[in-house]
């Protein structure tokens, strides 16, 4: 009885998901192959195939995680972005400068106001290095606000 009703659901199944099964009428009825060249896989390996996808687990937890923290992000527009990289183009030839600079912190999602040493502008990897209480890389692209507080040199 159970095989019937088995049978039964399959029959079922492939009338549903197989509308017009007439082109494929020469081999529905074949024996699965097998191969003369390697063995069949054993079931205990069958899941290993799909392992490479087990290297997506946590991905869309680590992406909404990010994606909070940068909420309270403000973008700038072209306009603000173009006036602070030539504001930092200016003082790029007078570092060191201790600067005042205001920017947005990725690690807690929040922006903050930090004092300190502005050693080198890294244009390639569009950092700006400061040293005060320790040691920043601030991302340029982060940078909301950069005032000059004493000239150095």
């Amino acid at each position: 009885m159970i095989e019937d009703n088995t049978e039964q659901t399959k029959a079922m199944l492939s009338a549903s998901l197989f509308k017009d099964t007439s082109a494929y009428q020469d081999i529905i009825d074949l024996p699965r192959p097998i191969s003369k060249n390697h063995w069949p896989l054993p079931a205990t390996d069958h899941a290993g195939q799909f392992a490479p996808f087990a290297a997506l687990t946590g991905y869309h937890q680590l992406i909404n995680e990010v994606a909070e923290r940068y909420q309270h992000k403000n973008y700038p527009d072209e306009l603000t972005t173009k006036r602070l990289e030539r504001r930092l183009l200016a003082l790029q030839p007078l570092l060191p400068l201790r600067l005042k600079v205001e920017y947005f912190n990725g690690d807690n999602g929040y922006y903050e106001t930090i004092e300190g040493i502005a050693t080198e502008l890294d244009w390639d990897r569009q950092r700006l290095m400061l040293i005060g209480k320790q040691e920043w890389e601030l991302i340029i692209a982060n940078l909301r606000k950069v005032t000059i507080l004493t000239r150095l040199k």
